[in-house]
């Protein structure tokens, strides 16, 4: 082998990986198109009375997602969402059932990095439009391991 080529343990001389293309599965060429037909095709299809969400990190931004593109279909159903340190926005974009839906803090909440005990109220995120409260750690991938109890707690009240 060359001095010029790289080698595995084995000192064999390591092959360059073909460029990969990617097949997208319909309806699935994104996340956001992916929630919408995941809606489409099972969820709005569900004997389900109320439909509560539960999303992580961009999985807020699906949701929002959700909202402004089947709020006619959904609106009716949709009894709560509860996030786990989202990173979504709500913008002049988002329509009137997302705004107003993600603001009812009865019916929505951010559980959110924070050094607080978990499940303290941190009060009201205007970038976000919704409540928020700690997810009682601060690292981004515990965070919905961390807040279950208070999360699920917030879904009780709701479908009670």
């Amino acid at each position: 082998s060359s001095s010029n080529e790289k080698s595995n343990d084995n000192d064999e001389p390591l092959k360059k990986k073909k460029k990969v293309e990617r097949q997208y599965v319909k309806g699935s060429e994104s996340s956001q198109n992916h929630v919408l037909y995941v809606f489409d095709h099972f969820i709005s299809k569900s004997p389900a009375k109320k439909i509560i969400i539960v999303a992580h990190s961009f999985g807020g931004v699906n949701t929002c997602h959700l909202l402004d593109n089947r709020a006619e279909k959904i609106e009716n159903r949709l009894a709560g969402i509860a996030l786990t340190d989202s990173v979504h926005s709500i913008s002049s974009k988002s329509n009137q059932f997302t705004k107003s839906f993600f603001g009812n803090q009865d019916k929505t909440i951010n559980f959110i990095r924070s050094e607080e005990e978990v499940g303290t109220d941190l009060g009201f995120s205007k970038p976000q439009g919704c409540r928020i409260a700690s997810a009682g750690h601060t690292i981004h991938e515990f965070t919905s391991a961390f807040c279950k109890v208070p999360l699920f707690n917030f879904i009780l009240k709701i479908i009670k």
